[in-house]
């Protein structure tokens, strides 16, 4: 067992603390924000769901401005043949 030595359990027990004590820092620290400047959980919830419900307004929006592009279209073809229809009225009176 020369492996480390005479110092294998010294090793194994620095190691063993350290990794201890990031997972202990880890686990204790995890419920905290991150700085002072950071938002609450509430806060990144609340905005989450506002985020939502504009992207799904936006959603709506853009199947009716879809609609509305087509009608509009339909209204411009209608017009055009109006309007080609009137000059021909003109020009044979």
């Amino acid at each position: 067992m020369e492996l480390f030595g005479d110092y294998f359990w010294t090793v194994i027990g620095i190691i063993a603390a350290t990794i201890g004590s990031l997972f202990l820092l880890t686990v204790s620290h995890a419920a905290t924000p991150k700085h002072t400047g950071a938002a609450a959980t509430v806060d990144v919830y609340e905005i989450g769901s506002r985020l939502e419900g504009v992207s799904v307004d936006v959603g709506n929006n853009k199947n009716i401005l879809g609609e509305l592009r087509v009608e509009v279209r339909d209204l411009k073809t209608e017009q055009i043949r109006y309007s080609q229809e009137i000059l021909k009225a003109v020009r044979e009176n």
